[in-house]
């Protein structure tokens, strides 16, 4: 994970095992609750929306979100 400009650009791994993880965030004054499990392909949900580009943008107001990374094995 690392900022960006507009917000978090979230670029993970699984662990060799390929198990879950959850990792907990605070960028900006919001919290992410960040899952990460394996999949058949790499995608990003941001409070149940799909995100193409893998950055969780920042909203104003927002102070708690639910992120679901899915990474091929």
């Amino acid at each position: 994970m690392r900022p960006v400009l507009d917000g978090l650009r979230i670029d993970l791994v699984l662990p060799p095992r390929g198990e879950e993880y959850v990792i907990h965030r605070v960028y900006r004054g919001c919290t992410s609750e960040i899952r990460v499990k394996p999949g058949s392909e790499r995608t990003l949900t941001v409070d149940g929306q799909r995100v193409e580009d893998l950055v969780v943008r920042d909203k104003p107001g927002v102070t708690r979100r639910v992120v679901e990374v899915t990474l091929p094995v």
